[in-house]
């Protein structure tokens, strides 16, 4: 299975943390490798990485994907301050098959995309891992939605 991150976004709220938020280091290692070693733990070792706001800056960082023991690729979204959703839509061409989409500054436990490969899904259905406690530290206002309609 590959694993799609998106890092094309500015970043705005970490600004005072650097100019590239999936470059902001978190004990000894970047947001964005933190992310491609816990996949990696859970067996994937294909990216697509969708770059824009100083994406060359993450190309140069990560290269290939060769001294993380991973294979990365990359997409450019030149319209990155559209949004997430148009990051994913840059990549249709790149991905036909299922995928696990992740962001460049989320963390997480491995053990999730090691569960979340086991599923089997159709074709026009997804899974969706949401974190039930993000009341407690997220400006709900700034959050990504989902809508559920019909099951």
């Amino acid at each position: 299975m590959k694993a799609l991150i998106l890092a094309a976004g500015q970043g705005r709220r970490q600004k005072k943390n650097g100019d590239s938020k999936p470059l902001i280091h978190l004990l000894g290692l970047s947001f964005i490798e933190r992310v491609v070693l816990t996949a990696k733990k859970s067996g994937i070792k294909e990216y697509q990485i969708v770059i824009g706001y100083k994406g060359k800056r993450i190309q140069k960082y990560l290269g290939n994907g060769e001294k993380l023991g991973v294979n990365i690729d990359y997409i450019y979204n030149d319209e990155w301050r559209k949004g997430n959703g148009i990051s994913v839509l840059k990549a249709k061409d790149y991905i036909q098959e299922p995928f696990i989409l992740l962001m460049a500054d989320h963390l997480f436990d491995y053990k999730i995309l090691f569960a979340l490969q086991k599923q089997t899904i159709e074709d026009d259905e997804c899974i969706l891992c949401v974190d039930k406690d993000h009341h407690k530290y997220l400006d709900i206002n700034d959050a990504t939605k989902v809508f559920v309609e019909d099951g």
